[in-house]
């Protein structure tokens, strides 16, 4: 699990746009699959993976890996992942969407370039 959430800070930081969208912002997300527990921590521009927490998250997703995977490659969305009951979602509104909104724009160019190789081969 640690390792697609790198992936995912590795893309957020790879789009300057994203940055703004975390300015001012402190927000800790914990992401549990029930054989990891996983934190991600949200410090103003900075994303980074943090271990035993003393604090309550702010946001704590619970469900399957491939589940958490599909959120975090942005191949679904957070609030209609918890809507269809795939995953467990707690949080306040404000950040399950400014988390969402990472999940999904920090994907946007890979999901246009597989629609584009698709095309192409089909």
């Amino acid at each position: 699990m640690k390792e697609v959430i790198n992936e995912f800070i590795n893309r957020v930081r790879e789009k300057d746009a994203l940055q703004k969208l975390m300015m001012n912002r402190v927000l800790t997300v914990s992401f549990n699959n029930e054989q990891e527990l996983c934190y991600l921590m949200v410090d103003n521009n900075l994303l980074k993976i943090v271990s035993g927490l003393d604090c309550d998250s702010h946001v704590i997703i619970e469900g399957s890996e491939d589940d958490l995977k599909e959120l975090l490659y942005g191949e679904d969305f957070l609030l209609s992942m918890k809507k269809r009951e795939d995953l467990k979602v707690k949080g306040k509104l404000k950040d399950l969407l400014l988390i969402e909104s990472l999940f999904y724009l920090a994907n946007t160019s890979d999901r246009k370039g597989r629609k584009h190789v698709d095309s192409k081969i089909g």
